[in-house]
């Protein structure tokens, strides 16, 4: 009996510590996740930036320089755990990808990611943004539908 209550009280005391545990890195993530979820339209408008300078023809060293922090600043955040989400050539899926368009495709099969139009992430395994994508409608000829023989008469 007193045997019973003690195996009893140690295993409620081991439960207790597990969920305490579980809530304090619970607690950690949503803090971590708020700070990289503010940092992301960050990353998105310097990404811009360093393809509208490309575009315009900015100075190389220019460039390289921005393109060097921007590194950095990638490299800091996947030590954080934080990680870009695949998505061109990939079969679509609406757990890490929104779509935002559908578009005939002949390069590519029905309902893979032809383009993406804003960059997706993870925090580990959790979808921190979903990745907005162009996805392929199939090919725009229309398949099983034979067209008339032009050779075809009819009386």
């Amino acid at each position: 009996m007193l045997k019973d209550r003690l195996l009893r009280l140690q295993a409620d005391f081991d439960n207790f510590r597990k969920r305490t545990l579980r809530d304090r890195e619970d607690q950690a993530r949503r803090a971590s996740e708020k700070i990289l979820k503010d940092l992301l339209p960050v990353i998105d408008h310097f990404e811009l930036g360093i393809h509208a300078a490309h575009k315009n023809h900015v100075k190389h060293t220019v460039i390289e320089g921005f393109e060097g922090i921007l590194a950095q600043f990638q490299l800091a955040l996947e030590k954080a755990g934080l990680t870009p989400i695949t998505t061109k050539g990939q079969p679509f899926d609406p757990h890490l990808h929104e779509c935002i368009t559908q578009l005939p495709s002949e390069e590519q099969p029905e309902n893979t990611i032809i383009q993406e139009t804003r960059r997706g992430y993870k925090l580990g395994s959790f979808v921190l943004r979903a990745s907005q994508v162009i996805v392929s409608s199939g090919s725009s000829a229309p398949t099983g539908t034979a067209a008339p023989s032009p050779t075809s008469t009819e009386g």
